[in-house]
C-alpha cells in the first residue's frame, strides 16, 4: 500500500511539475510572439517613413521642375530662389531617406537616386547659370 501511496505522489508531483514546464513554455512563446510583434512593428513605421520621404521628395521635384518652367517660359524673376529653395529642400529629404535606410539594396537605391538628381541639378544649374534669368528668347538664340 505504501508503494501505491509513494507512486500516486511521484505521478501528482510529475503533473505539476509538468503543469509549471507548459506555463513557463507559454510565457515563453508570449514573450518571443510580442517582441516579434515590436519589431514588425517598427520595420513597418521605418517601411511608411521611407515611403513617406519618397513622396514628399517627388513633390519636391516637380515644384523645383516647376520653377524651372517658369523661368523658362513665363520669365519669372523669382524662379532661381525658390529653385534654390527647393534644392536645399529635395537635399534634406535625401539625407533622410540615407539615414532611414537599411540594408545594402536600399542603400544603394538612395545613393543612384541621389546621384541622379545631381546631375539634374548640375545640368539645370548650368541653364541658370548660362542664361541669367532663363529667358526663352535668350534660349532660342542660343
Amino acid at each position: 500500500m505504501t508503494q501505491k501511496k509513494y507512486a500516486l505522489k511521484d505521478l501528482l508531483l510529475f503533473h505539476e511539475l509538468a503543469f509549471i514546464l507548459l506555463i513557463s513554455l507559454a510565457v515563453t512563446v508570449g514573450a518571443i510572439g510580442i517582441h516579434l510583434q515590436e519589431k514588425s512593428s517598427q520595420e513597418s513605421q521605418r517601411i511608411q517613413q521611407l515611403v513617406q520621404e519618397v513622396q514628399q521628395t517627388r513633390g519636391h521635384l516637380y515644384r523645383q521642375m516647376k520653377e524651372l518652367f517658369d523661368a523658362y517660359f513665363l520669365e519669372d524673376m523669382n524662379a532661381r530662389s525658390e529653385y534654390n529653395h527647393f534644392t536645399v529642400t529635395v537635399e534634406a529629404n535625401f539625407e533622410k531617406l540615407h539615414q532611414l535606410a537599411m540594408g545594402d539594396i536600399e542603400k544603394k537605391t538612395i545613393q543612384e537616386l541621389h546621384t541622379g538628381y545631381q546631375t539634374f541639378i548640375f545640368e539645370t544649374s548650368a541653364l541658370f547659370d548660362q542664361h541669367g534669368g532663363l529667358s526663352h528668347q535668350d534660349l532660342k538664340n542660343c
